[in-house]
């Protein structure tokens, strides 16, 4: 399994929420807030997502790298050049 860089408590449905709500008591001393996925096959679409360029953190940082005005002349110099004019001739 890919390592999430985060703690994985697995317990059986029927306990999970009682589970969740002692995690939750215990975020102050851990730093940890819990948050319930599911299935494991979630979990795994999880630890997938977090270590590909799903990532959100990735997602935010390339978004930081973007000049914004720079990008909206580009994209209306783009839809300018491929708007077509009528020909009235």
């Amino acid at each position: 399994m890919i390592d999430p860089g985060f703690e994985i408590a697995r317990v059986a449905g029927e306990v999970a929420l009682v589970e969740m709500e002692r995690l939750r008591n215990l975020c102050p001393q851990t730093g940890l807030y819990p948050v319930l996925l599911g299935q494991e096959a979630r979990i795994e679409k999880v630890l997938v997502d977090l270590t590909s360029e799903n990532n959100p953190q990735l997602i935010l940082d390339k978004s930081y790298q973007i000049e914004m005005p720079l990008w909206f002349r580009q994209r209306e110099a783009e839809e300018e050049a491929n708007i077509v004019k009528p020909n009235f001739d």
